[in-house]
């Protein structure tokens, strides 16, 4: 008796410690899941004409965590649209900005295109969105 209560002492101190470190890294991975905040991820441009020249918008995010952070990449969908960012690591509480523009070649269309921005702070890059309708010169 006595050597079956002393073994499952022993089996279950393990996973108590286990389950504790499990607890830990939770806390720690919450912590860790602020990231940089965007407030707008998509930006409309509306209805403008095939000829109407480049269209720029921006994209204003923050660094919520406790640690510099930096965007590593920023890739578009197609060739109709360059990005511009400081590439700059962003201290805790800093802001910055990706400026879009978007320029057509390709004529009259409907268009909905990302922007897959990667960050130092994450696995998922975050998706940022452009949409547009080009018309028909009269």
């Amino acid at each position: 008796m006595r050597k079956a209560v002393l073994t499952a002492a022993l089996l279950s101190s393990p996973s108590l410690s286990m389950n504790m470190t499990a607890q830990e890294i939770g806390h720690v991975s919450q912590q860790k899941h602020k990231e940089l905040t965007f407030p707008k991820t998509t930006h409309d441009f509306g209805t403008f004409s095939e000829t109407g020249g480049p269209k720029t918008c921006t994209f204003k995010y923050k660094n919520e965590t406790d640690i510099p952070i930096f965007i590593r990449d920023v890739v578009v969908s197609c060739g109709c649209s360059t990005v511009k960012w400081s590439g700059k690591p962003l201290k805790p509480d800093e802001s910055g900005e990706i400026q879009v523009t978007f320029t057509n070649d390709t004529g009259a269309m409907i268009l909905d295109k990302t922007i897959t921005v990667y960050m130092s702070s994450r696995v998922r890059p975050k998706i940022l969105r452009i949409k547009v309708i080009l018309t028909k010169d009269k």
